[in-house]
C-alpha cells in the first residue's frame, strides 16, 4: 500500500500522522478533523478496526473514514461519521467540513452519543455479558 502521502496527495500538507501514546490523543483533541484509514483498505478487517475509529467520537471530534462495511456497521454516514471513497472526494469534504463547522460540530455530537450508548468498555462488557447469557440458553 503506498503511504498516505502518496495516496491522498490534495491532502498530505496536512496529514499530521502517525501518532502515538499521549501525543495521539492530544491530536485527536485539538483537531477539528481526524482521518481514519486503515492500513490496507482492500482487506476486509472483520471487528479488527483501525486505531482511532473510537478515540475521536470518545473526544467529541468530527472523523472522516475511509468508507467501508466496518465503519458502516459501526456509525451511520453522514449523521455520525463522514466518509470517504477516494482522494478527490476527501478533499472535497475536508473543505466543506472546515467551511461549515456547525454541521462537523453536530455530526462529532452524534457520534459522541453513540460513542456513549454503545462503544464504551462499560457498555461492551455489557453487551458480552448479554450475548454469554444468550448462548448458555
Amino acid at each position: 500500500t503506498p503511504p498516505l502521502r502518496e495516496e491522498y496527495p490534495r491532502v498530505a500538507d496536512a496529514l499530521k500522522g502517525p501518532v502515538y501514546g499521549d501525543d495521539f490523543y492530544e491530536v485527536i483533541a485539538e483537531s477539528k478533523i481526524i482521518l481514519t484509514i486503515p492500513n490496507d483498505p482492500a482487506i476486509s478487517i472483520g471487528s479488527i478496526r483501525p486505531m482511532g475509529t473510537f478515540e475521536p467520537p470518545a473526544a467529541e471530534t468530527f472523523q472522516i473514514a475511509l468508507d467501508n462495511a466496518d465503519t458502516r456497521r459501526i456509525f451511520n454516514p453522514g449523521t455520525e461519521i463522514s466518509v470517504f471513497k477516494d482522494s478527490d472526494d476527501l478533499y472535497q469534504q475536508i473543505h466543506y467540513y472546515l467551511n461549515n463547522p456547525d454541521e462537523r460540530n453536530k455530526i462529532a455530537s452524534n457520534s459522541h452519543d453513540r460513542f456513549l450508548a454503545e462503544y464504551t468498555a462499560e457498555t461492551q462488557i455489557k453487551s458480552l455479558i448479554r450475548e454469554i447469557g444468550d448462548a448458555d440458553e
